[in-house]
């Protein structure tokens, strides 16, 4: 009788030790499918946002007109996304003026609306940018024709002459060229005190005017400040990053079956060095005074004036 009882208390212990075993396994499978499966969240959602943060720093180099970018951090991180940022502004005549940020969504799955539009149009018609009101310039695309434009609803404004009636202001003004023109050339038709701060390469034959969505190269040194100057060097850096956009981004920015950044792709195999590049446009940045020396040029199709704001008598870091 006491060998059967002792056989039963040790099979029910077998029984138990079996059990706890199973538990303590199954809780460890759980635990490491846990950690593995946050770690695989983790892993593609870090990989959208850094996707995404390319994505802007490509925009700010190659489609932000006059516009300069100082940072990029995330918003609002969590396991299965969040926002990257980038803070913005201009240099308008040594003046630094705010910008609305660059805001683009990352996610787990990816991002189908990655990048958020900050443009509204005025009860006038202008373009506004939306978190600073202020006005943007903008281009025309001189290759549509003049039903294509009433169509499109298209109107070319001619705000030059306004601008330069300011008194004691600085400006920026978009200058749309009847045809397009060289660096060099855009150089000698400029009045001393006017910079050329970002070259428009313009839109093939058939596409519309966008709401600044515009491809150009911005005139800087290291320290971003706006020289009005371009180096060969700067040229083939930016043929480099229109050819990767192209490459990384075709069906970003795509309209009626028209894709931005191919065109920018066809724009850097045409034009291979910055003697040859034309230009459809230009931003120009002056005080009013410089903007009265251009006067109504013959070469401009079409002028759009951004920020006009007063003119700083103090410039940071220049002595008396």
């Amino acid at each position: 009788m006491k060998t059967e009882v002792d056989l039963t208390t040790l099979a029910r212990r077998v029984k138990r030790k079996r059990w706890v075993l199973t538990v303590l396994v199954a809780l460890g499978v759980s635990l490491m499918m846990l950690v593995g499966g946050y770690q695989l969240v983790q892993h593609l959602t870090g990989r959208d946002s850094q996707r995404r943060s390319d994505y802007l720093w490509t925009i700010a180099e190659i489609k932000a007109p006059n516009i300069l970018a100082n940072d990029h951090y995330l918003v609002n991180p969590t396991a299965f996304g969040g926002q990257v940022m980038s803070h913005r502004y201009k240099r308008i005549a040594g003046q630094s003026v705010a910008w609305s940020p660059a805001v683009a969504n990352y996610a787990l799955r990816g991002s189908t609306s990655p990048v958020i539009d900050q443009t509204t149009r005025g009860p006038q018609g202008g373009l506004y940018d939306v978190e600073t009101q202020q006005k943007i310039p903008e281009f025309f695309n001189q290759h549509l024709t003049a039903r294509e434009k009433r169509t499109q609803a298209i109107t070319e404004t001619q705000e030059l002459a306004q601008v330069a009636r300011t008194q004691r202001m600085v400006g920026e003004v978009a200058l749309t060229f009847k045809r397009p023109l060289t660096y060099r050339e855009i150089r000698q038709k400029l009045p001393a005190g006017l910079t050329a701060a970002w070259f428009w390469i313009g839109l093939p034959r058939g596409a519309v005017t966008l709401d600044n969505d515009f491809l150009g190269v911005q005139s800087r040194n290291q320290d971003d400040e706006v020289t009005g100057r371009l180096t060969a060097r700067q040229y083939r850096d930016f043929r480099q990053k229109l050819t990767t956009a192209a490459q990384r981004y075709p069906r970003e920015l795509t309209f009626n079956d028209f894709s931005l950044f191919r065109y920018g792709g066809q724009y850097a195999q045409r034009y291979q060095s910055l003697a040859n590049a034309e230009f459809a446009g230009v931003i120009v940045t002056g005080t009013s005074a410089a903007f009265k020396k251009l006067g109504t040029p013959g070469w401009v199709a079409a002028s759009s004036a951004g920020i006009v704001t007063p003119q700083n008598p103090v410039t940071p870091g220049k002595a008396k």
